[in-house]
Order: structure tokens, then C-alpha cells, then sequence
């Protein structure tokens, strides 16, 4: 089975595309210029047509569409449209007509960006451009293409990862500079980020089952954001570090419920135990 990896540069797309190989899977990653990459497959989505993009796909198996334009801010600008709509819709086509097992990451923040209990049964509150667009793709997708996986993710944390997520830049800033990120509010708010480990060890079993329909994805483990750092600290930093918090502002819970698969996951000080490992090969 041929597994095509769009996004491959990206932060989940380079793990996906790891971890595959690991397993020996045959998977390709779909790239806009060459790499060092044997199995690659060069496309500039964003400016090819959708012929090109069929003739360029049509070995695949799998497609997992993990390419976006990650821009979070209240502007729909011109490539947040292009990349998030108009691409998404083509693939969807191409999908189509190779009726093949088609991925699609989606956001879990459709339910809104305020929304602190997300569940299967949220209603779609799509409140910025980005998810709006990613709404938008996700109803073309269901509406024709015929083998899909829809997944609705929530924050995704590990080393280097994406900066829009708080934690990201704390992770970072504490294995480099050795010092903690003080957080701005009375540190209670509840999450269940999902380790990138986590996400791409979940991606491998729906390819593996060829599973269809539209998912939450989370972390299992639910804690306050303080208690995230103090275990960040003890892992990272052996206790030495210290961080402040601002009891005059309420932090907002933001927990997404969903069933988990038969597959690993890594609570939060496992986590950190092995960004920890790696970050010292990195």
C-alpha cells in the first residue's frame, strides 16, 4: 500500500512520515521542492492544476492531507483561502476518482475557539477564518468522497512544535534556555494537548484499518495548565526552574472528549521524558 503524506515537511508530517518508516510502510512524502527524500513526490499544490494533481497522486493508496496554512488570526486572507479551501476541494476530486482512502486533519476548535467542553456532540461554531475554512473542506469532503477520514485535532505538543500553542513555546524555551515561561493567568484552565508521538501512532492505525468516518483526537490525560508546568519543570529542569502565575485572571478549561483506539499514548511526564531524550540528537 502506497501512503502519500502531504504537509511532509511540516511538524506532524515529518514524525508521520518517520514513523512509517519505521514500520516499513511504503510512504511518500508529498513535498512543493526536493528534498534528500528517496520517496518523494514533488507538487506545488497551491499553483498546479487538478489534472496535474491526479496525474501526480494516482499510485496512491492512502493520501493523508496534513498541509495547511496554520494562520489563526481574524483574516481571511487570500492564502488561508487558496491553501485551506480551494486546495483541499481539488484533492477531494482527486481522492475521488482514485477512490482512495482519504485523510483529512481537520481542527477540533470548529466547535469554537471558546468552547472549554468539546465533545462528539459540540455543535459547529467555526469562529475564525482558519476553521471556517477547514469547515468548509470538511463538508465537500463528506458530501464526495467516498472513502474519508475526517480527523478534528486538538493541540498538538512535542519538541519544536508548532508556536501558536503556548506550550510549544514553553517547551522550547525551557530545553534551550533552561527557564520557564510565567503563565498569564491563574494557571487552572484544564487541557488534553495530544503528543505529536500520540497523533502519528493514531494516523498509522486508521490507515491500518482503513477506518472511515470523523474523529476527535486528544491527549487521554486531562490536567491544569499549572500542573503541566510544574511537571515540565521537574523533567526538564529537575525542580530548579520556577514560573510565575497571574491569580487576578481565570484560566478557561478547553477539553475535548473522544474515544481512544487500541494504541499507546503518553501521558504528560512521558512526554516530556522523551522530548527530553530526543531533543539531546536534535
Amino acid at each position: 500500500m502506497k501512503i502519500y503524506v502531504t504537509g511532509a515537511n511540516g511538524f506532524v508530517g515529518k514524525n508521520l512520515i518517520r514513523r512509517l518508516d519505521e514500520l516499513g510502510l511504503d510512504a511518500w512524502a508529498v513535498v512543493r521542492t526536493k528534498t534528500n527524500r528517496i520517496k518523494e513526490v514533488i507538487i506545488d499544490m497551491n499553483s498546479c492544476s487538478e489534472k496535474e494533481m491526479l496525474e501526480k497522486l494516482k499510485k496512491a493508496d492512502c493520501i493523508v492531507h496534513l498541509a495547511a496554512c496554520a494562520d489563526f488570526r481574524n483574516v481571511f486572507g487570500k492564502e488561508v483561502y487558496d491553501v485551506n479551501c480551494l486546495v483541499n476541494l481539488a484533492l477531494a476530486n482527486v481522492c475521488k476518482k482514485l477512490n482512495v482512502h482519504f485523510i483529512f486533519a481537520s481542527n477540533a476548535l470548529i466547535a469554537g475557539m471558546q468552547n472549554e467542553h468539546i465533545s462528539p456532540e459540540s455543535p459547529d461554531n467555526p469562529d475564525i477564518p482558519y476553521n471556517i475554512s477547514k469547515y468548509i473542506s470538511e463538508q465537500y469532503i463528506t458530501k464526495e468522497v467516498n472513502d474519508y477520514c475526517i480527523l478534528r485535532i486538538g493541540g498538538i505538543y512535542g519538541y519544536n512544535g508548532p508556536e501558536h500553542l503556548f506550550l510549544n513555546r514553553a517547551i522550547d524555551n525551557t530545553l534551550i534556555k533552561k527557564e520557564m515561561f510565567n503563565i498569564q493567568n491563574d494557571g487552572l484552565g484544564r487541557r488534553n494537548y495530544i503528543y505529536v508521538e500520540d497523533l502519528c501512532s493514531w494516523i498509522i492505525n486508521l490507515i491500518k484499518y482503513k477506518t472511515k468516518g470523523k474523529y476527535l483526537l486528544a491527549g487521554k490525560e486531562i490536567l491544569s495548565l499549572k500542573e503541566i508546568f510544574l511537571q515540565m519543570n521537574e523533567i526538564f529542569l529537575e525542580g530548579k526552574g520556577n514560573f510565575s502565575l497571574d491569580l487576578s485572571i481565570k484560566g478557561k478549561d478547553q477539553v475535548i472528549q473522544t474515544i481512544f483506539p487500541d494504541i499507546r499514548m503518553h501521558d504528560y511526564r512521558m512526554a516530556f521524558s522523551d522530548i527530553k531524550e530526543k531533543a539531546q540528537y536534535l
